[in-house]
């Protein structure tokens, strides 16, 4: 009798231990603190946070990282490097104008959101467009100094300080648009293409 009160017991106590050690282990739920996560889709309240550790950005910030990326890449579809100069080509009807540039290039964007506006009865009746963009910006690169190799004009091959060439840069119905100016494009080149001293 005294035995078997004795195993009674022990198992008690071992099955305490045990349910003690679960309660506080942290094994399988374990994770980092203050981990920063991004979200690849904006929230339209900015002030708003799921956790301590989740970040949300604005729309304004949303937008304008993604108009870097598309800056970028349109800059290094259309500027090149050859020498110790920079070039780009504009086609401006039929002609094809090279420019030239001194220094390190320094690229910005700017620009801001357009959130969706809210219609009167009478916009909606008249079809109005509550948001025609998302966003809209320009983005600038700005030399030491630029010139004009071959356009026509008196200021022709005459180089100028803060040379800054601009593109505007706009979302529209979630599709992204660069236009350098109306009716006249930036084309792609080659350094074999530049007519100008290098």
């Amino acid at each position: 009798m005294f035995k078997a009160i004795s195993a009674a017991l022990l198992l008690l106590s071992v099955w305490a231990c045990g349910t003690e050690f679960d309660r506080n282990s942290n094994i399988g739920n374990s994770r980092p603190a203050n981990v920063s996560v991004t979200n690849s889709s904006p929230s339209q309240n900015s002030n708003s946070r799921s956790s301590k550790e989740e970040t949300i950005l604005s729309w304004d910030e949303y937008y304008l990282e993604q108009a870097k990326k598309q800056a970028e890449a349109y800059w290094k579809r259309h500027l090149i490097q050859c020498g110790g100069s920079y070039f780009i080509s504009e086609k401006r009807g039929v002609y094809t104008n090279y420019y030239q540039m001194k220094g390190d290039p320094n690229f910005n964007v700017e620009g801001r959101y357009y959130p969706s506006k809210n219609l009167t009865q009478a916009e909606k009746l008249n079809g109005v467009d509550p948001q025609p963009y998302e966003w809209r910006g320009k983005a600038m690169v700005t030399f030491s100094a630029g010139r004009s190799c071959n356009a026509p004009g008196k200021d022709q091959g005459m180089w100028r300080d803060d040379y800054t060439i601009r593109v505007n840069v706009d979302s529209k119905k979630g599709k992204w648009e660069i236009r350098y100016e109306p009716y006249v494009s930036l084309i792609p080149i080659k350094c074999a293409d530049v007519p100008c001293e290098k």
